[in-house]
């Protein structure tokens, strides 16, 4: 008898059929509620509602008359809401009855309909912010304005907007690539549309404001879809927070592109004089002309004077110094120019051993001075680790791979800093180089084309131009290239191609006029000549002894290009010979 439900005593009119709610359903159907509102509303609020037994199983039951009775009690006072969520279910609320049964198990497929959804919107979410693109998202950064006296294309606004480029690179270099600043120069006054054409797919504007010891940056989105804006934002701090502020205007366009950030060391803070004496040294730098180098080399060393710990100072040097040092320019003896240099890069390195650019800089010292191509290709990895977007160490990890003769794949690095800076008149230059030491002259010519339309005065453009025309016979067209590049730098190392190639043409005479140009400043006027020089304008001649005994002086001096003369078709007259054979591969592996 225990088995069978038992009831409290009641009288007939709240047993009649008419009164009974047998079911949480029920119940809840009555009130026009949900059934865990008015399971909440017995928890909270002594809702009348009865049970069969004390078994966790049993069902409930409550009558009409008992809760219009306490709904009258409550009148004035307000009912508690639902469960909220979380909450569990009242433990009751299983039903024995059918119809419960089937409510419940809709419920539960509408619960798992909605975990579904969840997962696919969750999904949804993950992709947009962890999922590569199918291509690198590739942003231009227009130069950044000044508002301060000085205008738009001074020094700091430029290096302002180095600094941003850089940081952007590192932030996320998997997904995201950035235009150096010379090819946004190129693209400057093109129109978000025109800009979207040449795939580009997202602007960034602003400008920089500097007053004393305060600065501001101001940064804008720009969706060249569309042209609409993504976003807008202003930073300001104090000056010597600069890289601070730069860092964080990055990290914040990097989140509005929805792409995680990369870690990278905390920015520290700078000198202010120091950091503008940094930026102008770029500045000069950049524009690779003999005496601009040279003026770089002044402000890097206010930077260093005035902050001897300023790391991005001593890359600075070094990068001016083996500049100076090379064959290309010829200012600075190799042994005198590139030990100094050597040195910058090491101290910038003990300071900050996560900037690239040192790294980038000790390996080209490797390569061309020290001929260690090992050492260099270690340094150049280590560079394009903490900054796959640097350019430059693309560019000079490309001419590891021509030293080392593998042409294919120094074409292939030197396009990865082409991709990132087309418009870059040294990366078309090394471009217009690599396709010249694999013999395909017709492209060497399209890419020095390029660079002397871009930049008319480019004398190093129109070096690369007139040489490649020299090696497919056409000597009028080689020699008004290189008579356009002494135009344009009436520098020592500009005779040489012409004392060269009028030898080659067959005019001796004005070959030797040239030719005593070169050893009146040497001998003479005591200038610095480097001998590598006198090697090139004899192999034109075809004067092979005095060559060969001037390519044993530039060894000697330790010449930069020696490490390229094993790939250099203007020297073939040479090959074969032992003298040259040994000097030229006794950097190879």
């Amino acid at each position: 008898m225990t088995d069978l439900p038992i009831e409290p005593q009641i009288d007939a009119e709240r047993v009649s059929e008419d009164n009974r709610l047998d079911s949480w359903k029920e119940i809840a159907a009555f009130l026009k509620k949900d059934v865990r509102t008015v399971q909440r509303w017995e928890k909270v609020a002594g809702l009348p509602v009865r049970r069969y037994s004390q078994d966790k199983a049993g069902g409930v039951f409550a009558y009409k008359s008992e809760i219009d009775e306490w709904l009258r009690s409550q009148q004035g006072r307000p009912l508690p809401p639902g469960p909220a969520p979380g909450d569990e279910e009242d433990e009751d609320s299983t039903e024995t009855d059918d119809d419960d049964n089937r409510g419940n198990g809709w419920t539960q497929a509408w619960r798992y309909a909605a975990l579904v959804i969840l997962v696919a919107v969750l999904a949804v979410v993950a992709y947009r912010w962890f999922a590569r693109p199918a291509h690198k998202l590739k942003v231009m950064v227009r130069n950044l304005q000044t508002l301060s006296q000085g205008g738009a294309d001074d020094a700091f606004s430029q290096g302002m907007t180095d600094e941003l480029i850089t940081d952007l690179g590192r932030a996320n270099p998997e997904q995201l690539g950035v235009l150096a600043r010379t090819t946004a120069d190129l693209y400057s006054k093109k129109t978000i549309s025109e800009l979207r054409g040449l795939g580009v797919d997202y602007v960034i504007e602003g400008s920089v404001f500097r007053d004393r010891d305060e600065i501001r940056i101001n940064t804008q989105l720009i969706d060249t879809r569309d042209g609409t804006q993504l976003s807008a934002k202003s930073y300001e701090g104090a000056s010597k927070s600069v890289l601070d502020l730069q860092r964080t205007a990055a990290d914040d366009i990097v989140v509005s592109l929805k792409l995680p950030l990369r870690t990278r060391p905390q920015p520290r803070q700078v000198i202010p004089p120091a950091y503008d004496a940094y930026v102008e040294g770029r500045f000069a730098w950049n524009q690779r002309g003999q005496y601009s180098v040279a003026n770089s080399i002044n402000k890097f060393k206010k930077a260093v004077d005035l902050d001897p710990n300023f790391a991005p100072a001593y890359a600075g040097l070094a990068d001016a110094y083996a500049l100076l040092a090379s064959a290309q320019y010829g200012i600075l003896p190799p042994v005198e120019g590139f030990a100094e240099a050597k040195q910058f890069a090491e101290r910038s390195i003990a300071l900050d051993p996560e900037l690239a650019a040192p790294h980038a800089s000790l390996g080209y010292i490797y390569l061309v001075f020290e001929r260690n191509p090992e050492s260099a290709r270690k340094e150049f990895e280590k560079a394009l680790q903490l900054d796959p977007n640097y350019t430059t160490a693309h560019q000079w990890y490309g001419q590891y791979y021509e030293v080392i003769g593998r042409l294919d794949d120094a074409v292939r690095e030197i396009e990865k800093a082409h991709e990132r800076e087309p418009a870059s008149i040294p990366v078309n230059l090394a471009m217009a180089e690599v396709y010249y030491f694999k013999r395909d002259y017709d492209r060497a010519i399209g890419f020095a084309l390029t660079t002397v339309r871009q930049e008319n005065t480019s004398a190093l453009g129109h070096f690369n131009l007139g040489r490649a025309y020299e090696m497919k016979g056409l000597h009028n067209q080689a020699i008004d290239e290189f008579k356009l590049a002494r135009e344009n730098a009436p520098n020592i190392a500009t005779l040489v191609p012409l004392a060269y190639e009028y030898a080659r043409a067959g005019d001796m005479t004005t070959s030797t006029d040239y030719l005593n140009q070169l050893v009146d400043l040497a001998e003479r006027q005591h200038k610095y000549v480097p001998a590598i020089y006198f090697t090139v304008a004899y192999t034109g001649r075809n004067d092979k002894e005095n060559a060969l005994t001037w390519l044993a002086k530039a060894n000697q001096e330790r010449c930069d290009y020696i490490v390229f003369l094993s790939r250099d078709p203007m020297v073939d007259p040479l090959r074969g010979d032992p003298r040259f054979e040994a000097i030229a591969n006794l950097h190879n592996p």
